[in-house]
């Protein structure tokens, strides 16, 4: 009875993992899980786009590819529009109008246009 309860429990732990142990054989018909990866039902997340450097004048950059992007070319070579001529080419063109506006007057600025000149 030289043993102590520390050391019983010990060797009654081994004993029950040796029990649990399969054969070489056993283990190559076994599969084995999958790597370990949370099921979040969420895709993996992409690396960050490479941010393309954008021009800037006055202040305000040049926006990113979008609509945006599309309401500045056409002011680029429509050059003299005004709010409102511009609304009616925003719903043609299916743009938001009052951002179309907005996008006109961040063109203006960034193109450094005070006033529309008259006709």
């Amino acid at each position: 009875m030289g043993k102590s309860k520390k050391a019983a429990r010990k060797s009654e732990t081994k004993i029950a993992a040796a029990q649990h142990e399969t054969p070489e054989t056993e283990a190559s018909t076994v599969r084995e899980p999958a790597a370990a990866e949370p099921k979040t039902g969420r895709k993996p997340k992409k690396g960050a786009a490479p941010k393309v450097p954008r021009e800037e004048r006055n202040g305000v950059k040049r926006p990113s590819p979008g609509k945006c992007l599309e309401v500045w070319e056409y002011l680029d070579q429509h050059a003299d529009m005004k709010p409102s001529d511009l609304k009616p080419v925003a719903v043609e063109k299916g743009w938001n109008q009052n951002n179309a506006l907005i996008e006109l007057y961040q063109w203006r600025k960034f193109n450094g246009i005070t006033r529309v000149a008259t006709k």
